[in-house]
């Protein structure tokens, strides 16, 4: 046992050490630096610290061929994973790299330095700006004109319900509302009749259950016949001052268009009591429409600006007499006209957009008897 120990110190053995074996000799092509090793693992570390990235790999390339026996490269016998432990032990990451790039004065790249200094000019900014403009403005055109469109039906269809509520007012009262004449929704003159002017007025709206405005929040219109305000009474026989079978009224609401009366020759302005929608109307409601002229807003109860120009139609729905207007709405233009057809090519029709609905005399004298109000 001496002796074996003897012979391993005299071999540079120590025992229970683990030894690390002869350093190799360096082949022809190594270069030689610092102090040779005295075995083991070949510190690969120091080595790529002093020679950078390209001396790194070679470097290894190098020891490896010293260090393997029959010549074999490190890299070929270590898996990928060491690679990251040998950067880390040689003391500087790749992200090393472009902070010595940023440090030596050079740009990372031509793209990243133009991509921080261009963006749009004036010229492409007005382009799109003009693009997006035209787009709004061929959207919204026809927006709003649906809108338009929605309001003038809900509002006919206000209208539909106002002159069902006036026909059951008659049927249960035995007469027609007069008018309200201080817009608070009540009969202006119940229980007794009106006459003259205040067969005209606002929509007693509360006395009637329906809504006090149209779509466009202004008051409806109302305009009745004297006669079919006085009270019915059941069961007498007709007389001056009441209510019955023989009465008429005497609300009259024209169009425009075609006079049968001259054969071949089409008219689209043609307008006379013998192309009347009725002329024999107990009563008519009237909504301003959208441009509003002629109406009262119910907001504030302020009357807005009267129909003007030659809007003829529009004005004689506003003068406050037994006649009005209902035909097609028209935009009207500069040079309008609603009567004249001679001139070549004819002027448009002015502005109209008034919506106008009425009670006919056979609907309302059929509720009266359908109640038996009236025998």
């Amino acid at each position: 046992m001496v002796s074996q120990i003897a012979r391993r110190l005299e071999n540079g053995r120590v025992p229970g050490v683990r030894n690390a074996p002869a350093p190799a000799t360096p082949g022809p092509g190594a270069r030689a630096s610092g102090p040779p090793r005295t075995g083991g693992r070949p510190r690969l570390g120091t080595r790529r610290s002093r020679e950078g990235r390209g001396g790194r790999l070679a470097g290894a390339g190098r020891l490896g061929c010293r260090g393997l026996p029959g010549g074999k490269s490190m890299r070929a016998g270590r898996p990928r994973s060491q690679d990251a432990a040998l950067r880390q032990r040689a003391g500087r990451p790749r992200s090393q790299d472009a902070a010595l790039r940023q440090r030596a004065g050079r740009p990372r790249s031509r793209a990243s330095s133009r991509s921080r200094h261009e963006g749009f000019t004036l010229v492409e900014l007005a382009v799109v700006i003009a693009v997006v403009g035209f787009l709004l403005g061929a959207f919204l055109a026809p927006l709003s004109a649906r809108i338009e469109a929605a309001r003038v039906r809900e509002t006919e269809r206000m209208l539909g319900g106002i002159r069902d509520a006036l026909i059951g007012y008659a049927m249960t009262r035995g007469a027609l509302p007069c008018p309200d004449a201080v817009a608070d929704g009540i009969d202006g003159a119940a229980p007794a009749t009106c006459t003259g002017a205040a067969l005209a007025g606002v929509l007693p709206f509360q006395a009637l259950g329906v809504p006090p405005a149209d779509a466009w929040g202004r008051y409806f219109e109302y305009r009745v016949t004297e006669e079919f305000t006085n009270r019915a009474l059941t069961g007498q026989p007709p007389a001056a001052g009441r209510l019955d079978l023989t009465d008429t009224g005497d609300v009259t609401v024209l169009a425009r268009g075609d006079d049968p009366s001259t054969g071949g020759t089409t008219e689209l302005k043609h307008q006379s009591a013998a192309t009347a929608l009725t002329r024999s109307a107990p009563a008519v409601v009237l909504s301003a429409g959208p441009n509003g002229f002629g109406g009262i807003a119910a907001a504030t109860g302020t009357a807005l600006a009267a129909p003007g120009g030659g809007a003829a139609d529009e004005i004689e729905n506003a003068d406050g007499d037994a006649t009005f207007v209902s035909r097609t709405h028209s935009r009207g233009a500069a040079t309008c006209d609603d009567a004249d057809e001679a001139t070549t090519p004819p002027p448009p029709l002015c502005e109209f957009d008034d919506v106008v609905a009425w009670v006919s005399t056979p609907a309302l004298m059929a509720g009266l008897v359908q109640a038996r109000v009236l025998p």
